[in-house]
């Protein structure tokens, strides 16, 4: 079981196309641990003990079409934090204790076609 922050060395693996990091106890995710990782399309990070996102954790993923942040104990996302994510098509970030997202937060996700929030 992975415990803390997710490392800025994930993003020395270039050839990744799926992260799962379900089910762990992850709190945070380094800002750099995913720039670089185009190829990502991916990226679960569901059931963890994430509390918040800085704005640049999915700058890079410039491939991601499937986002999951479901279950854990996020309150606020950063209104630019999907900035860049045009290929994103699937995001999931129901049960949290997101009470309410800041204008533009979704805008520019042209390709979303499931947008799970509850």
């Amino acid at each position: 079981m992975l415990t803390g922050i997710v490392p800025a060395q994930v993003n020395t693996l270039p050839y990744l196309t799926s992260i799962s990091l379900w089910g762990n106890r992850i709190t945070g995710v380094d800002p750099a641990a995913f720039s670089g990782l185009t190829g990502v399309t991916e990226l679960h990070l569901n059931s963890n003990w994430i509390t918040t996102l800085d704005s640049a954790t999915f700058s890079g993923l410039t491939s991601l079409q499937t986002l999951g942040l479901e279950s854990n104990r996020l309150t606020a996302l950063p209104a630019t934090i999907f900035n860049g994510l045009s290929s994103l098509n699937t995001l999931y970030i129901g049960y949290n204790t997101i009470t309410r997202l800041a204008a533009g937060t979704l805008s520019g996700l042209s390709s979303l076609s499931t947008l799970s929030i509850y």
